[in-house]
C-alpha cells in the first residue's frame, strides 16, 4: 500500500515581509505594462557598443533619468527591453543589469566621455525611427477629412 506524505511548514511572514514582495510585484508589472506603450521594430541600436565611458555631464545628473530595466544575458537583450521603454535614448548594461537612459532636454547630457572605473559599463545609443504606414494612414484621413469639409 502506498503512502502519503504530507510536509508542513510553519513560515510566519511579517507585515512589512509581505508588504514589500507586495510593492515589488506591483512595480515589476506596472514596468511590464508601460513598457508596452512604444513597440521595439521602431527603435534599434545606432553603431557599435561603446565601452569603458562614461555620460558627459555624469551619471548623477538632475536632468539623466535611469532606470534598471532588469537582468540580461546581451546588449542585444538590453537594447530591445530599452526600446519598448518611451524617450529612451542610450541603454547600457553593467555586468548583467540592463538600464535604460533618458537624457531631458540636452543632447550634451547624453555625449560620451572616457571613463577608467570599474564596473565597466557598455553603452548602446538608440534611435526612434517613425512608422511610415502610420503617417500614410494619417495623411489620407485628413485629405478624407479635408475633402468631406469643402
Amino acid at each position: 500500500m502506498d503512502h502519503l506524505h504530507v510536509v508542513s511548514y510553519n513560515l510566519k511572514f511579517s507585515r512589512p515581509a509581505i508588504f514589500m514582495v507586495f510593492i515589488v510585484t506591483l512595480g515589476i508589472s506596472c514596468n511590464l505594462v508601460s513598457s508596452k506603450n512604444i513597440k521595439s521594430e521602431t527603435c534599434s541600436q545606432v553603431g557599435k557598443p561603446e565601452r569603458n565611458v562614461t555620460l558627459m555631464y555624469g551619471m548623477h545628473h538632475k536632468n539623466v533619468q535611469i532606470n534598471l530595466i532588469g537582468h540580461v544575458g546581451t546588449l542585444k537583450e538590453c537594447v530591445e527591453l530599452a526600446c519598448r521603454r518611451e524617450n529612451t535614448s542610450l541603454a547600457y548594461t553593467s555586468r548583467f543589469d540592463c538600464y535604460s537612459v533618458v537624457c531631458k532636454g540636452d543632447e550634451e547630457l547624453c555625449w560620451f566621455l572616457p571613463s577608467f572605473h570599474n564596473p565597466t559599463l557598455v553603452f548602446a545609443r538608440l534611435e526612434r525611427k517613425v512608422n511610415d504606414a502610420s503617417l500614410e494612414r494619417t495623411d489620407k484621413n485628413s485629405k478624407k477629412k479635408g475633402k468631406k469639409q469643402r
